[in-house]
């Protein structure tokens, strides 16, 4: 009898595995993923911060999380790497002195990054229908492919570009 659901197993990434997902990000992207990850906030906590609630003039540097985006709705400081706080301040660039202005400026404000409005309900950087694998022409230099396929590309000569909201990775071939 065939099961109904998959089996997966979880494992600890790779060294460089995390690298690839950091290199492979815009700017926004890699200041979210190392700020999370020399913080230990959580995403909510992250998505919901703005300019004043970061002091990148001390070291290491504060990020003060208010109570109200906290799931404890407890206010708390918490530090992140300086690598991250460089991150974080080229990304903000000009922004760094809005002070009532989103960090992460996105989809939960329904405002991209760059200012310009996009249609809700979709992620960012999820590919347009016209952008799918399904239906494309031969030889296409863009497909998504799942974590299993992903080894076998990569040998053919594709490269990783992206992981999607729904866990399929988008790969493109190298040009020769």
């Amino acid at each position: 009898m065939k099961s109904l659901y998959s089996i997966t197993k979880d494992r600890i990434p790779t060294h460089e595995e995390p690298k690839l997902i950091v290199y492979s990000c815009d700017a926004q992207g890699k200041a979210l993923i190392i700020m999370l990850a020399s913080s230990g906030m959580r995403i909510g906590e992250a998505l919901a911060l703005r300019v004043r609630d970061v002091d990148l003039t001390k070291r290491p540097a504060r990020v003060y999380l208010r109570s109200e985006v906290t799931k404890d709705r407890q206010g708390r400081w918490c530090f992140i790497s300086d690598e991250a706080a460089e991150f974080l301040r080229s990304y903000l660039g000009e922004r760094i002195n809005a002070k009532d202005a989103y960090i992460f400026q996105g989809r939960h404000q329904g405002v991209s990054a760059e200012g310009a409005r996009y249609p809700r309900g979709r992620w960012k950087n999820e590919p347009q229908p016209e952008m799918r694998s399904e239906g494309r022409p031969e030889g296409d230099p863009k497909k998504i492919v799942s974590e299993e396929e992903l080894e076998r590309y990569i040998a053919e000569g594709w490269d990783f570009q992206t992981v999607l909201p729904s866990g399929r990775i988008l790969i493109s071939k190298l040009q020769p």
